[in-house]
């Protein structure tokens, strides 16, 4: 599967959410995002990086207006202080756990 389309984003929880919001993120799943890490920072239990790689930007788009999407944002929500996106160009790597 070609990754074509990836996401990175920069997660401030609230204060005392990042446990939450990490169990939140580690269940997502989808066939057309083969490439999904979530990691927090050493220093600040509340602040998580979530590295996404769609097979498209189409798969995304599609994915992020789904009905699911909404249940998934109305729980994301409540966790999130702030946050920053970027998009970018996937070009390689590897990922072994």
């Amino acid at each position: 599967m070609t990754v074509t389309y990836g996401v990175h984003g920069t997660v401030h929880a609230h204060p005392g959410r990042g446990d939450e919001l990490v169990a939140l993120l580690v269940d997502l799943y989808h066939d057309e995002c083969p490439v999904f890490l979530v990691t927090r920072g050493i220093d600040d239990p509340d602040l998580i990086y979530v590295i996404e790689g769609w097979t498209s930007e189409e798969a995304h788009t599609r994915v992020a207006e789904a009905k699911e999407a909404e249940v998934f944002l109305a729980k994301f929500r409540p966790l999130v202080a702030g946050e920053e996106i970027t998009v970018a160009l996937p070009v390689g790597g590897r990922a072994k756990f």
